[in-house]
């Protein structure tokens, strides 16, 4: 693996923020770090994580707690009709209605699963009630294959 110098990577790490910043597409990045660890403490006691969502739909509300948005581009910033990206920023909880945390359900269990992909559709601009198709939401959520590593997406 080749190692790059700390101009190098500086150099890199802006390029990939400019192209996060200026994509036609709506991104989000989300720290995961504390849902990913509920999630283990659930799968150490032997927690069926499908199961338990089916017979405690209430769980969804707890990991929506658990993400936290730490950045958004200026698709989404215009997407979501806020005045400013920081309105976006904080606990997932202040952007998602009850049609998306269903959808959420879907993406935690993809990310528990590894899986590298989900579709859904939703409305995540609850006081504007506006639904936004899949082509311009935060879904379909495409990971690589190493997404069980990460603790920010």
């Amino acid at each position: 693996m080749k190692t790059f110098s700390h101009e190098e990577s500086r150099e890199r790490n802006e390029k990939y923020r400019t192209i996060f910043e200026y994509s036609a597409v709506s991104l989000w990045e989300e720290d995961i770090s504390k849902l990913r660890l509920k999630l283990s403490e659930m799968k150490a006691v032997g927690i069926n994580l499908r199961a338990h969502i089916d017979a405690h739909p209430e769980f969804i509300q707890e990991a929506i707690h658990l993400i936290e948005v730490t950045d958004v581009n200026q698709a989404s910033v215009l997407l979501f009709e806020a005045d400013t990206k920081e309105h976006l920023l904080g606990p997932l909880n202040t952007v998602l209605d009850s049609v998306s945390r269903t959808a959420l359900a879907e993406t935690i269990l993809a990310i528990d699963e590894g899986k590298g992909d989900i579709e859904s559709e939703s409305c995540n601009n609850p006081e504007r009630e506006k639904t936004i198709p899949d082509s311009q939401n935060a879904h379909p959520l495409a990971l690589p294959c190493q997404v069980r590593q990460y603790k920010i997406i």
